[in-house]
C-alpha cells in the first residue's frame, strides 16, 4: 500500500509538470487543478540542481565518476572553478553598482507561469543575471532591493522562494 500511494503521487506531480507545458500550448484543454505555478517549477529546478550539486560535491572529494578519465575530470572540475570566478566577476564588475531590474519590470508581458521563463531569453536573464545578483549581494542589499522593487500581486511569493 505504502509503494502504491508512493508511486501514486509521484506520477501525480509528474502529471503536473507536463500539464504545465500542456497549459502554455493548449490553455482550453488543461484543467485548473493540474496547472502548475511558476514557483513549483522553480522549486523543482532548485531541488534538482541541489542534488546534483551534492552529488557532484561528493564526487569532487572522492575522484573521478566511473567512466570518466582523470584529465577529463580535472578539465571538469577547472572550467566549473573558472565559471564560478566569471559569475563572481560579473558580480564585482555590473551587477554590484547597477543591479538587474526584477523580471517582472524587465518583462513586464510575462507572468510568472508562462514558458518564457523557463527556456531562451527569460531563463538566462533570471539564471546569468538576476540570480547572479541574488547569489553574491550581501543581505543588506538584497532587503534594500527588495525595497525599491516591491513584488506585484502575481509575483509575490516570488522573493520568499528565492
Amino acid at each position: 500500500m505504502h509503494l502504491t500511494t508512493r508511486l501514486i503521487r509521484s506520477l501525480r506531480s509528474l502529471g503536473r509538470l507536463y500539464a504545465g507545458r500542456l497549459r502554455h500550448y493548449a490553455p482550453n484543454a488543461c484543467a485548473p487543478y493540474l496547472k502548475v505555478s511558476f514557483l513549483m517549477m522553480i522549486r523543482f529546478i532548485f531541488l534538482s540542481l541541489f542534488m546534483i550539486a551534492g552529488t557532484t560535491m561528493a564526487s569532487n572529494e572522492i575522484g573521478a565518476p566511473e567512466g570518466v578519465s582523470a584529465e577529463d575530470w580535472e578539465a571538469y572540475l577547472k572550467h566549473k572553478k573558472d565559471w564560478e570566478a566569471m559569475l563572481q566577476q560579473r558580480f564585482e564588475s555590473e551587477l554590484k553598482a547597477n543591479p538587474p531590474l526584477p523580471p517582472w519590470e524587465k518583462f513586464p508581458e510575462y507572468e510568472p507561469s508562462n514558458i518564457f521563463w523557463r527556456m531562451g531569453t527569460g531563463e538566462e536573464y533570471l539564471i546569468d543575471y538576476f540570480g547572479v545578483y541574488l547569489k553574491y549581494a550581501s543581505k543588506d542589499d538584497i532587503q534594500a532591493y527588495k525595497l525599491k522593487y516591491p513584488a506585484p500581486k502575481i509575483w509575490e511569493n516570488w522573493y520568499n522562494e528565492n
